[in-house]
């Protein structure tokens, strides 16, 4: 028996025992669990969540716990998910909740169990959240699915989901049933202590019962054409080798070498040892919430690596800056001009702000982030007033915050500051009426691993499709915001990719704009080798 294994068995040993539970659950803390757990209490929890939201990561709150002996323990154990449900919505953290169902009374009552599990999952639902239901281990296996089916069948996917375990034989058999009525899952490995009959007992037979997912991505929406073209802007007129109308770059150049290359897969006959996905969505254009965000909030999409063909002339990125838009609205008080004196005037009031805010912007301009990309800070609107002769009631001004990967403050940090300034204003000067709302979430910036394998593994179909090194995005080799829904398959699935499409992006949204036809072909044959290399395959 090696050592990993003796390992877990004691784990798992000590877990059962409700007298060494009782004393971790005291002085665990003290004995290195903060590595693991977010607090020890709810406002622990809640803050250590929000810290993780502004780094981009979604986060699912546990209440720790399970095998529970009595039925108050069950009952207590679920007051504390409800508080747990109503904390998150009061403070708006990204999160939701998952549970064992042995903390709902299942080694007491089934019955008591389900009722348990209803009340949660109904106050999910109240609050727009979602409930995911740990798996244990395989004694209770079945009846999990069983009460899971039961409350799933009353609430639906959209709150609550299931986790199920691949190393057990079972779980291949289990998936298809729960697909047919689209079930919400999550598939981990499993760390429990199982018997040989039910599981495999070896990692690297589990590894192989994993199986690899990898998504090909594209978008299907487009901007308007406007004014300014040559030929109709949907005619997608063939000539001189080049495709010529509105979204052939962004992007339908791109998808055209998608189904090319998911086809010749097809065709040729080989086995992937993975699942090779097309996933095709809308609403890229208008920021992406409702396309890919949806899609992958909702667990309508997983995968383990991506590659989106949003239009890049072939060129790789791997990295996005974040985006902030702050919108600040004084009110005064309008008068005759010959009466400013007992006027508020809103224009001059926004102007004192604006200089207010100026060391933010200094401070933040000073910083540079992955590969020397400026973040920026920029007052580019200001509106007020309507007659020469009158003291404007109203004055408006927008900034655009722009803050590269790399560097260490995060568009929260700007909003507090940003809230300080005025805080301060408004104390001393009791008349000062101010205003500030912003993109909410605002977007956060980002760089996939460099170490992620789909780096590597375009980096090759690359050199091998142009017989020349691959280039990343110039001149900064990232983009300059939420400009691609890799950013929703990162920072909300945890699913690295690469962003690298046929056609210029200083073609898109213009008029006349084209796609060149040999770039499609190079795309289509780049993304066939990268799947073929993310998933392995069998002649």
């Amino acid at each position: 028996m090696d050592m990993q294994t003796i390992s877990r068995k004691i784990v798992l040993t000590v877990a059962g025992n409700r007298l060494v539970t009782g004393f971790v659950q005291r002085f665990g803390m003290s004995l290195g669990a903060a590595r693991f757990v977010a607090g020890e209490n709810l406002e622990d929890a809640i803050d250590a969540a929000r810290t993780l939201n502004e780094a981009g990561i979604r986060v699912t709150l546990d209440h720790l716990g399970e095998s529970v002996s009595h039925a108050t323990q069950a009952t207590e154990a679920v007051d504390e998910y409800l508080k747990l449900l109503e904390a998150i919505d009061a403070s708006g953290v990204n999160a939701n909740v998952s549970l064992k169902l042995t903390q709902m009374g299942l080694d007491i009552d089934t019955d008591l169990c389900l009722a348990n599990l209803e009340k949660i999952v109904a106050k999910a639902k109240e609050l727009d959240n979602f409930v995911r239901v740990d798996m244990e281990d395989s004694p209770v296996t079945q009846v999990t699915i069983d009460i899971f089916r039961r409350v799933h069948e009353q609430y639906g996917g959209a709150h609550i989901g299931l986790v199920v375990q691949a190393y057990l034989y079972r779980t291949n058999e289990d998936i298809a049933k729960l697909n047919e009525i689209d079930a919400n899952l999550r598939i981990c490995k499993g760390a429990y202590s199982e018997p040989p009959e039910v599981a495999f007992p070896k990692k690297a037979d589990v590894d192989k019962n994993f199986v690899t997912l990898f998504m090909l991505n594209g978008h299907t929406d487009v901007v308007p054409p406007g004014e300014g073209w040559t030929v109709d802007p949907y005619c997608g007129e063939l000539r001189d080798g080049k495709i010529y109308g509105r979204g052939s770059t962004d992007m339908k150049g791109g998808i055209a070498a998608l189904l090319h290359a998911f086809d010749a897969i097809r065709r040729s006959g080989v086995q992937l040892k993975g699942k090779l996905l097309l996933v095709i969505n809308a609403d890229e254009e208008a920021g992406g919430a409702a396309g890919a965000g949806y899609l992958i909030e909702n667990g309508h999409v997983a995968a383990d690596s991506c590659l989106v063909c949003e239009p890049s002339s072939l060129m790789l990125s791997t990295a996005e800056g974040g985006l902030l838009w702050l919108e600040l609205t004084v009110r005064g008080r309008s008068v005759h001009s010959t009466l400013a004196p007992i006027g508020i005037n809103a224009v001059e009031k926004m102007l004192g702000i604006l200089n207010a805010l100026s060391p933010i912007k200094t401070k933040l301009e000073a910083m540079v982030g992955l590969r020397g990309k400026p973040t920026v800070f920029t007052m580019n609107i200001m509106k007020g007033g309507t007659k020469v002769n009158q003291v404007p009631a109203e004055c408006r001004a927008s900034i655009d915050v722009r803050i590269p990967p790399g560097v260490e403050v995060s568009p929260y940090d700007v909003i507090d500051d940003v809230k300080g300034v005025l805080d301060r204003m408004r104390k001393a000067d009791k008349d000062l009426r101010v205003d500030l709302s912003y993109n909410d979430p605002p977007i956060l910036p980002f760089e996939i691993p460099p170490e992620s394998p789909v780096i590597a593994t375009v980096e090759q179909a690359v050199e091998a499709v142009t017989g020349a090194p691959a280039e990343y995005w110039k001149p900064k080799q990232i983009l300059p915001t939420d400009d691609s829904d890799l950013y929703h398959w990162w920072t909300k699935g945890n699913i690295p990719g690469v962003y690298i499409g046929p056609g210029a992006i200083e073609l898109a949204h213009i008029s006349d704009e084209y796609v060149e036809v040999d770039e499609i072909k190079k795309a289509a044959r780049i993304y066939a080798l990268v799947a073929l290399g993310e998933l392995g395959w069998e002649a």
